[in-house]
C-alpha cells in the first residue's frame, strides 16, 4: 500500500494511503492503529444491510466484498472475489450473502468469513441487482442484458426461471412482493414491469391487478408509489437508488449530484416535498436503511465514501 499523505502532531503521525486507509502511528512505540478503511481505486455500487443485526455489506469494482459493523464503522471482514462486485444481498436470516459480479456470475457466500458456498454463471454482462425472496427460498438477479433470473436455494441454487425485457432494455432494480409471489422491475427505458416470480412471466396488467400487493422492499425508482421522486416539471434523471424504510414511513433517494433526499412514503405525485442532505463529493450510487431504521447507509461511486446517517423521525 502506497502512502498518499502524512501529518505529524504530538508524537503521532496520521498516514493516508492510496487504498483509502488512514492509520495512526505512535512515534515512540512505532505501533499503528487502523482508523478508516474503505474500497479503493474504483467505483462502489453494492450495498445491503443485515436483516436483524447492525451490520452492512458492500461490494465494489475493486473486486472486494466488505462487511462493516455499524457501531464501530469499521470492516470486520474483507474478501476479494474474481471480478468487480456490482450488487450484494443478505438472505432473510443473515446466514447467506449473495454477490452479483460484472462478469455475470452470481456467488453465494457465508457471512462470517465470506467463503464461497456456490456460484452460478448464467450471464455474460454485469448483474445489476440481486435479492433473496422474503422467506429465503429463492434468489433473483437482474442483468444489464435485460434478463431476470430466479434460482432455488433448496436445490443447490439451480436456475428455475428466466425472462427478458422487451427491446433488450437492461434491468436495473427490482423488488419481491411480501408473499414472494411477484417481482417488480425497472429498466433502462424507464419502464416499470411486473412478473410472476415462479413462472417468470410478465404480468402486463400488473399496474392494476397488483395495486394492493404489499412489497417486501421498495428499491425501484419507478412506479406509482414513487412518482413524487420526479420534479414537478421535470423527468426522473440522475436517480441511482432508493430505499423505503422498514417501517414503510419514508423513502431515501441517492442521486448523481451527491445528495440524499428523504420523502414520505408513498410519494405518488410529482414534485413531492422532501428534505435534502449533502455530504458526498459526487454521485451517490446506493442507500439502505439498517434493520431498525436507526441509520441510513449511503455509498459514493467515485469518492468511495461510506456515510452513516442517523435517522431521526419527525
Amino acid at each position: 500500500t502506497r502512502i498518499r499523505s502524512a501529518v505529524w502532531r504530538d508524537g503521532h503521525v496520521l498516514v493516508g494511503t492510496m487504498s483509502n486507509e488512514i492509520f495512526e502511528v505512535d512515534e515512540r512505540t512505532m505501533t499503528q492503529r487502523l482508523i478508516v478503511q474503505s474500497h479503493a481505486g474504483a467505483e462502489v455500487w453494492g450495498l445491503a444491510t443485515h436483516p436483524n443485526q447492525a451490520l452492512f455489506v458492500t461490494g465494489g469494482d475493486d473486486r472486494t466484498v466488505r462487511v462493516f459493523k455499524v457501531s464501530s464503522r469499521k470492516p470486520v471482514m474483507v474478501r476479494e472475489l474474481e471480478d468487480a462486485v456490482r450488487c450484494v444481498a443478505y438472505n432473510h436470516d443473515g446466514t447467506q450473502v449473495a454477490a452479483g459480479l460484472s462478469n455475470g456470475k452470481m456467488m453465494i457466500l457465508e457471512p462470517k468469513k465470506l467463503e464461497e458456498i456456490c456460484s452460478r454463471h448464467t450471464r455474460e454482462q454485469p448483474l445489476t441487482d440481486i435479492k433473496f425472496s422474503p422467506n429465503g427460498r429463492y434468489v433473483a438477479t437482474t442483468c444489464l442484458d435485460g434478463a431476470l433470473d430466479v434460482y432455488d436455494s433448496l436445490v443447490d441454487f439451480d436456475l428455475i426461471g428466466t425472462a427478458s425485457t422487451r427491446g433488450g432494455a437492461g434491468l436495473t432494480h427490482f423488488d419481491w412482493s411480501a408473499d414472494g409471489m411477484f417481482i417488480q422491475t425497472d429498466n433502462t427505458l424507464r419502464e416499470h414491469q411486473y412478473w410472476d416470480a415462479l413462472s417468470v412471466l410478465e404480468k402486463v396488467d400488473g399496474e392494476e391487478s397488483l395495486s394492493r400487493v404489499e412489497w417486501a422492499t421498495w428499491t425501484c425508482v419507478y412506479g406509482w408509489s414513487v412518482m413524487g421522486l420526479t420534479p414537478k416539471f421535470g423527468e426522473a434523471v440522475g436517480i441511482n437508488s432508493c430505499c423505503r424504510s422498514n417501517k414503510g414511513e419514508v423513502i431515501a433517494v441517492a442521486n448523481d449530484f451527491g445528495l440524499i433526499r428523504l420523502f414520505r412514503f408513498p410519494a405518488p405525485y410529482q414534485g413531492c416535498k422532501h428534505k435534502r442532505y449533502a455530504g458526498h463529493s459526487s454521485l451517490v450510487t446506493n442507500c439502505r436503511f439498517t434493520f431498525d431504521d436507526k441509520y441510513l447507509i449511503s455509498i459514493g461511486g467515485t469518492d468511495r465514501c461510506i456515510f452513516q446517517w442517523e435517522h431521526i423521525p419527525d
